[in-house]
């Protein structure tokens, strides 16, 4: 794991606590040296302060991404208005922690973040269609985590191989859920679920490419043929 901030003493004293919790830790200085480290392999998380010299946080996580990395990404700051919580979510940040971290959370966080992919995140505000659907899915191996908004999946913190969602949700679409998890991880794979496919289709296509559609209602047999195919393309070699 690879803390990164200017402020060296505080990001020796969150390497240490991470340490003590059995991560192998490193610091940088700057996000152009957090690059350089990352790229010398071997690092496997993230977390880095939003103003940083030179590049900022969020330009650290979109180069990553650039280059293929996947590894989960936490942004600090003590800058917390709206935009720049935006921008890092945007970027590809995994979670926002204002600055002085809350260490009980950046614990929590990276213990989550520390346990097996889960399959397929579920987001539907249809609860019983929701509920409906992430049984098939268990019944047959696959562990679900079911969310009813894209806040609430956004806030959830296990790493996922695949997502379903559906198109229309009480606080966005499933579009934007989708480019945000994408910017998280390139390689989730994205089904959408609707009854309006033919309305998201070419906003699809163009926004959330290398991403599939089904018609509601789903046949959970359909379902869990996708899911188990999308799990062996996304799993890392």
């Amino acid at each position: 794991m690879l803390v990164v901030d200017d402020q060296i003493e505080l990001a020796e004293n969150i390497a240490e606590i991470l340490q003590s919790i059995g991560f192998q830790t490193e610091v940088a200085g700057s996000a152009e040296e957090g690059l350089a480290r990352v790229a010398r392999g071997g690092i496997t998380a993230v977390v880095t302060d939003f103003k940083l010299p030179g590049q900022s946080g969020a330009q650290l996580i979109e180069e990553l991404r650039r280059r293929g990395e996947r590894m989960p990404v936490l942004m600090m700051s003590a800058y917390t208005d709206e935009a720049t919580i935006d921008r890092s979510r945007a970027a590809g940040a995994w979670f926002f922690l204002p600055k002085p971290v809350p260490l009980a959370t950046l614990v929590e966080t990276f213990e989550s973040l520390a346990q097996q992919p889960v399959t397929t995140l579920l987001v539907d505000d249809e609860v019983s269609l929701a509920q409906n659907l992430a049984e098939a899915l268990t019944s047959a191996g696959h562990e679900v985590v079911v969310t009813h908004s894209a806040a609430e999946a956004l806030a959830q913190s296990r790493r996922l191989h695949t997502a379903v969602l559906d198109y229309r949700l009480p606080d966005g679409t499933g579009l934007e859920l989708a480019r945000r998890l994408r910017a998280r991880d390139p390689a989730v794979e994205i089904l959408f679920i609707s009854g309006y496919v033919e309305d998201l289709e070419a906003s699809r296509q163009a926004d959330v490419p290398d991403s599939e559609a089904f018609q509601k209602p789903v046949e959970p047999g359909r379902l869990i043929s996708w899911v188990q195919l999308a799990v062996k393309r996304s799993s890392p070699p």
